[in-house]
């Protein structure tokens, strides 16, 4: 299991299955309480363990699940049961720029309108991206780090994207 972008130590969690529908089923982890829901196509085999219980069984999986925090993701499985690397966290720094830094370049590339981006005080980003509305602006280097466009020298801002 990987937590936080790295693997954790070996866990012997149980996930109880806590809803059944003819394309998915939905699965609860009984110690952290996380959720998510399984596809049909996500499930290569169930065999039982009826030496534990009647109820109790092991799913082979055709993908693998990541918590992150409050989140359990999804990624696809080469290889049935087999164990993948979580992808890898992109690195984000601080870049400091003035009200006046070109953005066309950045809309561009983002492919977004220019009035999409918009300057926000940074006590408000962690909102804005908490109810949906709005996106940190990234600008990569295209060598898998990416920079946090910052106002320098007055009112904490950073910039952030609308979205639709």
């Amino acid at each position: 299991m990987y937590t936080d972008g790295r693997e954790s130590l070996p866990s012997s969690d149980d996930w109880r299955i806590t809803a059944a529908e003819p394309e998915y089923i939905k699965i609860e982890n009984t110690r952290t309480q996380h959720q998510t829901v399984l596809a049909k196509d996500h499930i290569h085999n169930y065999t039982s363990n009826p030496v534990k219980s009647p109820d109790h069984g092991f799913l082979t999986l055709n993908v693998r699940l990541f918590i992150k925090g409050t989140a359990v993701t999804i990624r696809p499985c080469p290889r049935p049961g087999e164990s993948i690397a979580p992808l890898p966290v992109p690195e984000i720094v601080d870049k400091w720029v003035d009200l006046f830094y070109p953005l066309n370049a950045l809309a561009q590339s983002l492919g977004i309108d220019l009035n999409m981006l918009g300057w926000v005080h940074e006590t408000r980003v962690p909102t804005l991206i908490a109810n949906g509305t709005s996106a940190l602006a990234l600008e990569s280097d295209g060598n898998g780090r990416f920079y946090r466009l910052c106002v320098k020298g007055g009112p904490n801002l950073v910039l952030v994207r609308r979205l639709k």
